[in-house]
C-alpha cells in the first residue's frame, strides 16, 4: 500500500444472537465523535474514538426496526419499526446524543 492508512482503533463485539444483523450506520457529533450502529433490536451508539458504549436503545416489545433515516438532521435520526409480517407502523425520532427517542408516531395500516 502506499500513502497514509489507517490504523484500526477499536472494534465492536458480535452480535448476540448471531442472527441479529446492523441494518445501518449514522455517524454524528462534531467530527463524527459518535457511532449510532442500528440493530434490528436496538441502537447503540459508541465514542469513535475508543469504541466505548454511550448509549443503548431497545426496540418496543415484539417489535423490530424495518426502516431508517440516511442521515441526521439537527441530532435527531428517524427509525421504524413494525411486529413481524406487519406494516412498518411506528416511528421515533432519535435524539442521537442521548438516546432518547422522542415523542412517538403510530398510524394505522392504509
Amino acid at each position: 500500500m502506499r500513502g497514509p492508512v489507517l490504523d484500526l482503533a477499536w472494534q465492536a463485539g458480535r452480535d448476540r444472537p448471531s442472527s441479529v444483523r446492523a441494518e445501518g450506520v449514522w455517524t454524528v457529533g462534531g467530527r463524527g465523535s459518535t457511532v449510532v450502529r442500528v440493530r434490528g433490536d436496538a441502537l447503540v451508539a459508541y465514542d469513535a474514538r475508543d469504541g466505548d458504549r454511550r448509549w443503548t436503545l431497545r426496540a418496543p416489545v415484539r417489535e423490530s426496526v424495518c426502516g431508517m433515516s440516511e442521515g441526521v438532521a439537527d441530532g435527531v435520526g428517524l427509525v421504524a419499526f413494525a411486529r413481524y409480517d406487519k406494516p412498518c407502523d411506528t416511528v421515533w425520532g432519535v435524539d442521537t446524543r442521548t438516546g432518547v427517542n422522542l415523542p412517538m408516531v403510530t398510524r394505522s395500516a392504509m
